[in-house]
């Protein structure tokens, strides 16, 4: 933590008088707080790279757990001002050299947000955004469970959904006798079932149920809308609206 400004420090060293007495005066204040300077050096180490990190947030780029990084490194910076605070105490002069630099720590807005968002995301937060889809994808959540009702009101509706699906996926395999049959969450096409084109050119059209429509094909798959998987989503859609 702070590798990048000592770096801007030294390739671009400021010719400000004051700022240079500044910093060496910070200097003599921890060279004599050998206890001081230890406690914050571990409380850096708990510190992420901020400014990485909320560019990421800036350029819309950031997942959760960047999120959830950079709040934890806003609380631990508030801690870094606790410790500079008992530290200025104890230095019993009336121009402390690090007020500035404690003051400069504190942002009460910052640090209520930050509160928030630590309190909101699951721990850990996970590292990219759930995808929609029948799997592990549906248990990978991001608000922590109890924050907020209405979100776990829908969410126990959405566990429905995936039994529905997955009852849906068993009876299928079973009917065609296809293990390998998938139901997927395809953009733009919604639930589609998924077969291997090696298992569709073994079948005859007369094998596949009337209700398939084949919407997609690659090389090594062949995806086909269903009625009854449009009918499901049409009942979702409309117990959204309610």
């Amino acid at each position: 933590m702070g590798a990048r400004l000592l770096r801007n420090w030294l390739l671009k060293p400021t010719r400000s008088l004051i700022e240079i007495r500044k910093r060496q005066e910070l200097v003599g204040v921890m060279v004599k707080s050998p206890i001081a300077r230890m406690t914050l050096r571990k409380e850096l180490r708990s510190i992420f790279d901020m400014e990485r990190l909320a560019s990421r947030i800036g350029n819309g780029i950031a997942s959760p757990r960047d999120v959830q990084c950079l709040a934890r490194s806003v609380l631990s910076v508030r801690q870094l001002g606790s410790l500079l605070r008992s530290l200025e105490f104890s230095m019993d002069v009336v121009d402390s050299p690090i007020a500035s630099l404690r003051d400069s720590l504190i942002d009460r807005r910052l640090i209520q947000v930050a509160e928030e968002v630590v309190e909101s995301l699951v721990d850990p937060a996970p590292s990219t955004f759930p995808k929609l889809g029948v799997g592990d994808s549906y248990s990978r959540v991001i608000i922590r469970k109890g924050f907020d009702e209405e979100l776990d009101r829908l969410r126990g509706g959405e566990a429905e959904r995936k039994l529905e699906i997955q009852r849906y996926e068993a009876m299928k395999r079973k009917d065609l006798g296809l293990p390998s049959l998938k139901v997927v969450h395809v953009q733009h096409l919604g639930h589609v079932v998924r077969l291997p084109r090696v298992s569709v050119d073994q079948m005859s059209d007369l094998k596949l149920p009337p209700s398939f429509t084949r919407v997609a094909s690659t090389k090594a798959e062949v995806r086909f809308r269903c009625k009854e998987l449009a009918e499901l989503q049409h009942q979702w859609d409309q117990m959204d609206g309610l």
